[in-house]
């Protein structure tokens, strides 16, 4: 990346949205933000799930997540997206 910008250092945020670059022996420095968010969500079903609070069981469950919202609670498969019965 650093030869991709052109730059001998650069110094991100906390939150990985704004990047300092500069070259040394130059008199000033470039400010770049991010231009998209990725969260890499995945469609699992047609349900609205916005809101909805999410865990990965890992070791415990071997391969499944559980997703709630309000009074309702699905444990999905990782690997398949199905729903566990």
């Amino acid at each position: 990346m650093n030869n991709f910008m052109q730059c001998s250092m650069m110094m991100f945020g906390k939150l990985v949205r704004f990047c300092v670059a500069y070259k040394t022996n130059q008199p000033g420095f470039v400010i770049y933000t991010r231009s998209s968010f990725h969260n890499f969500r995945v469609a699992i079903d047609s349900k609205n799930w916005e809101g909805a609070i999410g865990v990965n069981l890992g070791k415990l469950g071997d391969g499944l997540y559980a997703i709630s919202k309000h009074n309702e609670i699905n444990i999905f498969e990782a690997n398949t997206f199905k729903l566990r019965e």
